[in-house]
């Protein structure tokens, strides 16, 4: 990060173009960082390469791309310049365009032309020499055209790639946003929010309000809004803190910022644009005053139903009061219109809703529905839903379950595979009723559906029921797909959940902390976790294990290494020596993470031993990995390669098996592991940032080791703009670190290089990134060194591993 934001750097240059043209004209021998961009990930969202190779998807899409950026730009120039062409539908055509736009003697028609037709066209002019021929210019002319113009062609790529971007990062927020379709009424006030968050560096506002006022829906409208023209480096969800400690915890597992340095996050936040939304806040004064100095430079939305007695002078208090009778009106209307109703129901409808729900927003909609299909839906106490309960217990048993599965919501593939408690016929009911929505194949629960159907202000009848379904929902858990049975775990350890007495918590816990080990929700599984030490006297030794394996995570490594200490513990009295031997590994794991390497070769061995000695196949493969991971960090690149051969295959492990072949120099090995992730990749388009930033590192890692140092630092940069997107701000200095390794590579670019390094390692200090500004350092006491002796080896500086 040579200057500010990362994301807006020029990752697309004048040698990335011109790979990306020379892999169009030999596809075969294509492996260019062009092919990884935004702008060709965003064309193979198209269903239409889904028919190909993963290799040949991305090469048609990066030919399309190419295509239509330039077809573009050349069409904008003719006609500015007033040049009338032909359809491009055959030769004759073709060179009839040729000889226009260079008959209308302006150079940058003539350069757009020239590099459209030579390398962009579908029916291409195969050489300089027959392009020299067609325009009546010497061969030579025409080199040092496309030379004098590469600059000028590299500029659209760079808007074209910049506008992709914008594109993704606003898709990426809009996905995170609940309630996409409420009619809330508030045009004018969201107007209002969306333009302070537009034009100001950074805000603090406070959404009060009711239950069921729109509070929420206010607050995502106004998002959308204001993504129209501006976007976010950082955007993070925090739903119903009761603590500054949730927040931090929730910032933290969402981006990788210094968010326990107060000072160090205010710094970063200024650098990085951050947009929060805490939703349902359960604050005290004082640490509501606490969350305003700590986000004071982000873009804050804050939700809560009592407005605060006192304000820093930065915040902006905005209750929410009930809408006016002609708004309320108009809403309802509009709501029975767009569901099918004739202008005489949608009236009546509208009149009654308006009688009822008065000018609550969330009862106008619900109420309307009700009154046009037919529905039984009852409002209670203004924002209490009771679903056909006394009616149809399938369909409230498939709203709760549609509940804890949030915001990933649930598809109908498997749907067909759950007995109990849901069914598709129950699932396509509720989307009638608008308690659920559908989308791209999957069935969703409104966000202010799961406030209320998890309220601890429900009749005691609703809340016994919605904990008979968790516990039926419990019952058939280990028979759901694994995501699945993570996602229905991440939500029931949130406090939303837990705080319903009516469900067997302490069981799930028991039977379920496993699933820990495999979630990103660290935050929520900790709290759960010291919850249930707290109230099960002696828990079982392995889920001290799981719960160790959340603090190690989350860099807490004193607390997890009491936390193994106390599961080999309680395993070895119980004498369960596979438990033992899980913790064991866990406790090497611990080590492992904090650079204790002796300590962990030594634990490693030990979970090894009792690995092979008890045949406990899933324990041997986890060590394996981690004994991988451990010769990987000394060095020991054969060892590594051993021990990883033994592991099942998966990202984690195809990542090092790459970085082990790359650092043995088998390159071919290298390539067939990044074929087969790149394959991986295709095939999970949901995950496909994070991946697909370790895919481009581990290429520009191999590139390096070969000495390509051009090649790489095209990879590198756009590695850095993938972690950037993904919010991954460590990785993201640590790829630009090895970027400038590669300028420093060459004499010419050497300058260069020395001066991000410089900068980044100023941002990994604000970042609290110890192993990034070690490794910055020796990498510019290196360029230093080069710079005054004049030496130009291609002696290889340190680079950083995609897991650090």
């Amino acid at each position: 990060m040579p200057s500010g934001n990362i994301t807006q750097q020029a990752v697309i240059t004048p040698d990335s173009i011109r790979d990306a043209f020379n892999a169009i004209t030999r596809p075969f021998d294509a492996d260019v960082a062009f092919l990884y961009s935004s702008l060709v990930e965003e064309y193979l969202q198209n269903p239409k390469y889904d028919r190909i190779g993963p290799k040949s998807s991305r090469l048609n899409a990066m030919s399309d791309v190419i295509f239509d950026v330039m077809s573009e730009s050349l069409g904008k120039t003719r006609r500015a310049v007033g040049v009338e062409p032909l359809p491009d539908v055959s030769q004759q055509n073709i060179i009839a365009n040729i000889k226009a736009d260079a008959q209308a003697h302006h150079l940058e028609l003539a350069i757009l032309s020239c590099y459209f037709y030579r390398y962009a066209a579908n029916h291409r002019i195969e050489s300089n020499t027959e392009f020299a021929s067609i325009v009546g210019k010497s061969v030579r002319d025409v080199q040092r055209l496309l030379k004098r113009g590469l600059p000028r062609v590299v500029r659209q790529f760079i808007n074209a790639e910049h506008a992709s971007q914008h594109r993704t990062q606003r898709a990426r927020i809009i996905a995170q946003l609940p309630d996409h379709r409420q009619h809330i009424g508030r045009d004018r006030l969201i107007h209002e929010i969306a333009e302070l968050i537009r034009t100001q560096n950074h805000s603090f506002m406070i959404l009060s309000g009711p239950p069921g006022i729109g509070k929420t829906a206010v607050a995502c409208a106004a998002i959308r809004e204001a993504l129209d023209t501006h976007t976010f480096e950082a955007f993070v969800w925090i739903d119903r803190p009761e603590s500054i400690e949730n927040i931090k915890q929730t910032i933290q597992s969402a981006v990788e910022a210094p968010v326990d340095d107060t000072t160090a996050f205010r710094v970063f936040a200024q650098r990085v644009s951050v947009l929060l939304v805490i939703d349902d806040a359960q604050l005290s004064s004082n640490q509501l005053a606490e969350c305003m100095h700590l986000l004071a430079y982000c873009h804050v939305l804050l939700t809560m139903q009592r407005a605060p007695h006192a304000l820093q002078p930065h915040a902006k208090l905005i209750p929410l009061h009930d809408l006016s009778d002609d708004d309320a009106r108009s809403i309802a209307l509009e709501i029975a219109l767009e569901n099918g109703a004739d202008p005489i129901t949608a009236e009546q409808a509208a009149d009654k809703a308006l009688a009822e729900a008065g000018g609550n927003p969330q009862r106008i909609q619900w109420l309307t529905n009700r009154y046009i299909s037919g529905y039984e839906l009852i409002a209670i106490n203004n924002h209490v839903i009771q679903s056909t309960l006394t009616h149809d217990d399938a369909i409230f048993s498939s709203l709760v379950l549609l509940c804890l599965v949030n915001k990933t919501g649930i598809s109908e593939e498997d749907l067909s595979r759950i007995q109990a408690p849901i069914s598709l016929r129950s699932a396509r009911a509720l989307v009638r009723s608008t308690l659920v929505y559908y989308r791209n194949g999957r069935f969703h629960a409104e966000n202010s559906i799961i406030k209320l159907v998890t309220s601890q202000g429900q009749p005691l009848s609703v809340r016994q029921e919605v904990g008979r379904v968790v516990n039926i929902t419990l019952n058939h858990l280990q028979h759901l797909p694994e995501q699945l049975r993570i996602t229905i775990s991440d939500s029931l350890v949130t406090d939303r959940w837990l705080a319903n007495e009516y469900w067997d918590s302490i069981s799930f816990m028991a039977r379920f902390h496993h699933l820990a080990r495999e979630s990103d929700q660290l935050a929520a599984w900790l709290n759960a976790f010291l919850g249930y030490v707290d109230t099960v006297e002696q828990p079982d030794g392995m889920l001290y294990t799981s719960l160790a394996s959340v603090l190690r995570r989350q860099n807490k490594h004193e607390a997890a290494i009491a936390a193994t200490t106390e599961a080999i513990r309680v395993c070895g009295a119980a004498g369960d020596f596979v438990g033992v031997g899980w913790g064991t590994a866990e406790l090497g794991a611990i080590y492992l993470a904090s650079s204790h390497y002796e300590n962990a070769a030594q634990a490693l061995q030990d979970a090894l031993d009792y690995a092979q000695r008890l045949s406990e196949l899933n324990l041997l493969h986890f060590v394996h990995s981690l004994l991988a991971k451990l010769f990987l960090e000394l060095e020991d690149y054969p060892s590594a390669a051993e021990h990883i051969s033994i592991a099942p295959q998966s990202w984690t492990t195809l990542v090092m098996q790459c970085d082990i072949a790359t650092r043995l120099g088998r390159w071919g090995q290298a390539q067939q592991v990044l074929k087969l992730m790149d394959t991986n990749l295709m095939k999970q388009p949901e995950v496909q940032t994070t991946k697909a930033a370790e895919l481009v590192l581990l290429k520009g890692h191999l590139y390096f080791a070969q000495g390509l140092y051009q090649q790489a630092a095209s990879f590198y940069q756009l590695a850095a703009e993938k972690f950037g997107i993904a919010q991954q701000f460590l990785k993201q200095a640590r790829a630009m670190t090895n970027a400038s390794a590669c300028f420093v590579q060459d004499e010419h670019r050497r300058e260069e290089g020395i001066r991000m390094l410089i900068s980044l390692l100023h941002q990994q200090q604000q970042l609290n990134d110890a192993v990034g500004m070690a490794a910055t350092r020796k990498n510019l006491e290196y360029a230093q060194f080069l710079a005054h002796s004049g030496d130009h080896t291609d002696e290889r500086l340190d680079e950083q591993d995609t897991d650090q």
